[in-house]
């Protein structure tokens, strides 16, 4: 990442964290970093474009040596710490990059898992279609609170790797018994 996409990511979220994304305008951005639009131009196609570079160059990575439970939490910590942002596109025409990037996430979470179970893939998009949903639903609470939002997490997913053991006669080493 060049210096000055770095300082049009930390503008723009500066500026969201006082403006509903609805009123920030690649004008705005630009007069408050004192540089031309076609410097913005350079580097994004649009605000979406750089919301969207904003989620993807934090590389939330899976960690296939930590467990189910671990992955989970960081995403939970991801989400804390992008909270303005997270919130500030919920309901936005960028709500899709945040559903994208959740999605993406818990997808690549659920295939470390390793299932013997026939359609184990249309498991797998299923449930973590329904996770996404469900995660961004405790955001779009009005009294949207981090420990409510966390606690819930914790007990969807355990419930679900309650399912999994249960239902999806997983082949689970014993580090996932523990941890799931």
């Amino acid at each position: 990442m060049s210096k000055s996409e770095k300082k049009i990511q930390e503008t723009f979220l500066n500026l969201l964290a006082s403006k509903p994304i609805e009123s920030i305008s690649v004008s705005m951005l630009c007069n408050a970093l004192n540089m031309e639009r076609q410097t913005f131009y350079y580097h994004y196609q649009s605000l979406y474009d750089l919301i969207y570079s904003i989620f993807y160059e934090m590389k939330l990575e899976i960690d296939n040596n930590s467990s189910f439970k671990e992955n989970i939490f960081k995403l939970q910590t991801f989400l804390e710490n992008n909270r303005v942002l997270c919130i500030s596109i919920i309901n936005t025409f960028a709500e899709s990059i945040l559903t994208e990037f959740i999605n993406s996430y818990y997808y690549r979470v659920l295939k470390t898992i390793n299932y013997e179970y026939k359609n184990s893939k249309d498991f797998i998009i299923f449930f973590t279609k329904g996770a996404t949903e469900i995660t961004l639903d405790l955001f779009k609470t009005e009294s949207f609170n981090y420990k409510n939002f966390s606690l819930n997490l914790n007990s969807i997913f355990n419930n679900f790797s309650n399912f999994i053991k249960t239902y999806c006669k997983c082949t689970i080493t014993d580090d996932m018994k523990q941890n799931l």
